[in-house]
């Protein structure tokens, strides 16, 4: 028997097999409209407006490059109006530079354990070794590249061999390293007995000559004086006797305390905060926090929040860092002595230590993230431009962890647990 059919709705059973192989069309046409030219005045508007919404995103950026520039200005012009300035008044030309750092050193141990415990609790220990011997390897190669090319160009440039040293003014004190010590105190900072301590003190041995005084076994000889009579000239019916000295020497035995100079090996200390410590006890909390699973989510949750919190801290103080810098570069000129000969002398140094900057952060640095990324290298670096000026200003790294971490996270778009494992142990 006959069955009529009719119309198949896709509603009341599967598709045929050529229904699901056809792709969907995409319907959307993309059309370039030229820009409408609006004659001079409106395309220097049009121009205008895109500088200054360029310019707002990299405000800061200029700020901090203007007051690299103003403090060079600024100390330029202190040095011109007076020859010498004493310490107490460059402490105070100095003063909001030191407030930066205080501000920006402040924030480095907040946002190195929030930002490790939350961001290694998330991952597991096999991927927490691979990332490790992944920054070993990394800064062992650049290490070893940055000291070949710097023996290189000393040997090559020879900076001050033509110079008289005995002329030259000595600037602080260079102390005597014990290789082995080195490597030792490396081992104890890893491992702080002290976590608190730790916060603002690192471990470092200091050889400390000290004087002891010990009992010694002598063997001395003592002298007896006796008096014999000498022979006499007789001048007169009477005879006068005369008796001279004679020594006797008998030995003897006893102790005596005799002065050591005994070297002692205690903790000097550096005065900086052991960050090493504190990045490998942040790594380890938070391994096993993250194999707690969800009893140690309350944990992983507040260090999100600690996280979130300093780094709106650390927005917050940024924006006084133009002014600091100026003031810290103004001080620092400003409390150099003999500028002119010192320049003068050092001037191949400085020239060889800039051509070793150059070459390393310009080319190697980027070369080796081109080869390993096969990405624009100079981008990257564009991105942590702000980082670059605040260690111009400031010279120091740790002030400068934190403007680097946000120029990692927020420019370049790196992996938060990434960036926060990698820049601390660097």
């Amino acid at each position: 028997m006959d069955s009529q059919k009719g119309p198949v709705d896709s509603r009341d059973g599967p598709q045929s097999n050529t229904d699901n192989n056809v792709s969907p069309v995409n319907t959307h046409v993309f059309i370039t409209v030229p820009e409408e030219d609006l004659g001079f005045r409106g395309n220097l508007k049009r121009y205008g407006r895109k500088c200054l919404a360029g310019s707002k995103e990299n405000a800061l950026l200029i700020g901090l490059l203007l007051s690299v520039v103003g403090g060079v200005v600024i100390g330029v012009v202190a040095r011109s109006l007076k020859d010498k300035y004493s310490k107490r008044e460059i402490m105070y030309l100095g003063f909001p530079g030191e407030i930066l750092m205080r501000m920006l050193q402040m924030l480095i141990l907040p946002i190195i354990l929030s930002s490790l415990i939350s961001g290694i609790a998330g991952l597991d220990a096999k991927t927490c070794g691979k990332m490790g011997l992944r920054t070993i390897g990394y800064f062992g190669t650049t290490t070893f590249l940055a000291v070949f090319l710097g023996i290189v160009l000393a040997v090559t440039i020879q900076p001050g061999g033509n110079t008289d040293l005995s002329e030259m003014k000595r600037y602080g004190k260079a102390e005597q390293l014990n290789s082995a010590d080195t490597f030792l105190d490396l081992v104890r900072n890893v491992f702080p007995d002290n976590l608190i301590v730790a916060c603002y003190n690192a471990y470092r041995t200091k050889e400390v000559e000290k004087e002891e005084f010990r009992e010694a076994t002598t063997n001395s000889t003592a002298s007896i004086t006796t008096l014999s009579p000498e022979p006499t000239t007789t001048l007169s019916p009477r005879s006068i006797t005369t008796l001279s000295p004679s020594s006797t020497t008998i030995p003897e035995n006893g102790t005596e305390l005799v002065a050591v100079t005994v070297i002692e090996l205690v903790n000097g200390g550096t005065g900086k905060p052991n960050v090493l410590g504190v990045v490998m006890f942040s790594i380890l909390f938070g391994v096993m926090l993250g194999r707690m699973g969800e009893r140690g989510k309350p944990i992983v949750h507040f260090c999100d929040c600690l996280v979130e919190v300093t780094m709106r801290l650390f927005t917050m103080f940024l924006w006084y860092s133009p002014v600091g810098i100026a003031f810290l570069i103004a001080a620092k000129i400003v409390e150099m002595e003999d500028f002119n000969v010192l320049l003068g002398k050092l001037g191949m140094y400085f020239i060889t230590v800039l051509i070793g900057l150059f070459i390393h952060g310009s080319i190697i640095l980027p070369f080796l993230y081109f080869i390993t990324v096969r990405k624009n290298p100079y981008k990257f670096i564009y991105g942590i431009s702000q980082a670059m000026a605040t260690a111009f200003g400031t010279s120091s790294s740790s002030a400068t962890m934190p403007v680097t971490l946000r120029c990692l996270e927020h420019n370049n778009h790196v992996d938060a647990r990434v960036a926060s494992f990698v820049i601390p142990v660097g």
